[in-house]
């Protein structure tokens, strides 16, 4: 059974530095939420469960991270443009 500390560290795998993590400081420098939330929209819609039991576990959990790792990405992008708007 799924229980909280699952689903933790599974967020934990999502967690990347963007100092140095070359891809994912281009994806930062953007500074495009919507970017991220489309992107990630692919990412989930081009998954496939039945792939999953042909033998492309690995695959398929290292893009549905990159997925959660944009959605967080999205979510601190529009928190901080939230926070800038009310100091305005």
């Amino acid at each position: 059974m799924i229980n909280k500390t699952d689903i933790r560290n599974a967020v934990k795998e999502a967690v990347f530095t963007p100092k140095t993590d070359r891809m994912w400081r281009f994806v930062v420098d953007m500074q495009d939420p919507d970017y991220c939330l489309k992107r990630a929209e692919e990412i989930l819609h081009g998954l496939n469960a039945n792939d999953f039991k042909e033998g492309y576990k690995k695959t398929i959990l290292n893009q549905i991270t990159e997925a959660i790792s944009l959605l967080a990405l999205a979510k601190a992008q529009l928190n901080g443009t939230n926070e800038k708007v009310a100091r305005k």
